[in-house]
């Protein structure tokens, strides 16, 4: 019944790096045997002490502060064998990666200084909440300048890790039309309050969240940096219209579990069609990986959407094909491919419903080309 260890191995370049190794053992002994229990329930700390032993928490980070600045190709597979062994468990620690560099990009030398060491190491472990900042309308946190710091009000819609992660980076409106991005502890207090976990359809184990502020200061030493909201949307936007390596790697580990059940059941048909959506979505990796590699970013945009919008599409298409496969043993609870048919639809409706790429999403099936 579906994936007992991590299914694939990496690409030949990426066999002897011991952090691929690494990642691949966790991923035995920890992450998959464990994945039903977190999508029922909620990622348990060791999960991230595990990621934490093998040094993963500092993989992007500046060497200057112990961190192992790896290429983005081996970041990439890191990120494929996480998700496609607990994608709550990818959800939860990826949020590190992208607040890790916020910091390491930060003019605030001082906070660099006393974070960075902490956040490569994994003693310190990031959270993210910026998602709000993308939306329309009025703003949902507001900052307004106080003596030595900033005041901080509203609320946050989503925050995946309360209680698993120390620190929180965030954003707030100003009014100047700019934002303040900040770094607060990641705990309860009078003026920060978070709500029950959010009863998700998928992703369920990942602690998620509302957080409301009401006027939490946070000193001007906390402070990332002040810029123009369109200095920050630009690059931003440009970032999520690639296609998510997670969504190969969720890919990866059903197409293996796939593969099996036709091995498994004697039915030739079943194998074909795993090695016919294999051979799909690697055409499509390959191409968006080598454009994320060969191109600026903001070169290529329709097809990169494109290939973002055919890797979420194809993935659909593979969870359903497994689960359709596994009959009515595979709506379960207890197996894989009812879980991997939601966390699917996860990525097409929270991880690819932004708005450039959901405008060229309409006549996806027509103009699907994948090789």
């Amino acid at each position: 019944m579906g994936v007992t260890s991590w299914p694939l191995p990496p690409a030949e370049e990426y066999r002897e790096n011991p952090f691929i190794a690494a990642i691949t053992r966790v991923a035995d002994q920890v992450l998959i045997p464990n994945a039903q229990l977190v999508d029922r329930g909620t990622i348990p700390p060791s999960h991230l002490t595990a990621l934490a032993e093998i040094g993963a928490f500092g993989l992007s980070g500046p060497k200057a502060f112990g961190g192992a600045d790896v290429p983005s190709a081996v970041m990439r597979e890191f990120m494929e064998i996480l998700a496609g062994a607990c994608a709550s468990t990818w959800l939860t620690a990826g949020q590190h990666f992208p607040a890790m560099r916020m910091v390491a990009q930060s003019p605030n030398d001082a906070l660099k200084r006393r974070l960075l060491g902490k956040m490569c190491s994994g003693s310190v472990i990031a959270g993210a909440a910026v998602s709000h900042l993308r939306r329309s309308g009025p703003p949902a946190l507001v900052a307004v300048p106080e003596k030595q710091g900033w005041r901080i009000t509203g609320k946050t819609d989503w925050y995946s890790g309360w209680g698993l992660n120390h620190i929180l980076v965030t954003g707030a409106h100003t009014r100047e039309s700019r934002v303040v991005f900040l770094v607060m502890n990641a705990e309860e207090q009078d003026c920060l309050r978070a709500s029950a976990d959010l009863p998700l359809a998928a992703m369920g184990g990942t602690r998620t969240v509302s957080l409301r502020l009401d006027g939490v200061f946070v000193e001007e030493a906390n402070v990332v940096e002040v810029v123009d909201m369109d200095a920050w949307h630009r690059p931003d936007a440009l970032r999520l219209i690639n296609a998510s390596p997670a969504v190969f790697g969720i890919g990866r580990a059903i197409l293996a579990a796939l593969r099996d059940r036709g091995v498994e059941s004697e039915q030739p048909r079943v194998r074909e069609t795993a090695n016919r959506l294999a051979g799909q979505l690697e055409h499509i990796r390959s191409r968006a990986y080598h454009l994320v590699d060969h191109s600026r970013p903001d070169d290529e945009i329709s097809e990169k959407i494109k290939l973002k919008n055919s890797a979420l599409w194809l993935l659909n298409e593979i969870a359903l094909t497994y689960l359709s496969v596994c009959g009515a043993a595979g709506m379960t609870r207890d197996h894989p491919a009812q879980r991997w048919a939601r966390e699917a639809l996860f990525f097409c409706t929270v991880q690819g419903s932004t708005p450039r790429v959901l405008r060229e999403r309409a006549d996806l099936p027509a103009n699907l080309s994948i090789g």
